[in-house]
């Protein structure tokens, strides 16, 4: 049976969690200090692109959990904690990859119009990506984790 280093994974997941957030502001501020001198906050025009940013975030987030959970239901409770724990990161990667692929959208759009709308719903996607960051806890909230799983866990 396969054993896992739980703090290698933890600190695994944490870093591509880490490392996903930090392309998006780096490339969002790269964007807004190319297009700083011609950008503003305008609700009037493009209002295609502003619904299709919101559309498009908000169904990643929803696209990105419906996802996960299909991920985690697929695994059987008697499954072992390392298959749980790679089942977990591949679904995490997903729902990030979810909520990711909208951001990037916006500062396409940002680049496009020269609005500023789409750093505020770029804003909103980060502040989700935020509340899903992976810890222990949150890992046996989500996966279904027996008692003898859930010592090893929180040793």
């Amino acid at each position: 049976m396969n054993t896992v280093n739980l703090s290698k994974f933890f600190k695994s997941i944490q870093a591509i969690h880490f490392g996903v957030m930090i392309s998006v502001i780096f490339i969002s501020l790269l964007l807004f200090i190319n297009i700083k001198e011609q950008v503003s906050l305008n609700f009037q025009g493009d209002r295609l692109f502003m619904f299709m940013a919101i559309i498009i975030g908000y169904g990643g987030k929803f696209v990105g959990k419906m996802m996960f959970n299909r991920l985690m239901e697929q695994l059987p409770f008697k499954a072992g904690l390392f298959l749980k724990t790679e089942k977990y990161k591949v679904a995490h990667i997903v729902r990030l990859l979810l909520l990711n692929f909208p951001m990037f959208m916006c500062l396409y759009f940002a680049f496009v119009t020269n609005n500023s709308f789409y750093f505020i719903v770029i804003g909103l996607l980060f502040f989700m990506m935020l509340t899903v960051f992976p810890s222990r806890n949150r890992f046996s909230e989500e996966v279904a984790l027996n008692n003898d799983e859930k010592r090893q866990l929180f040793r």
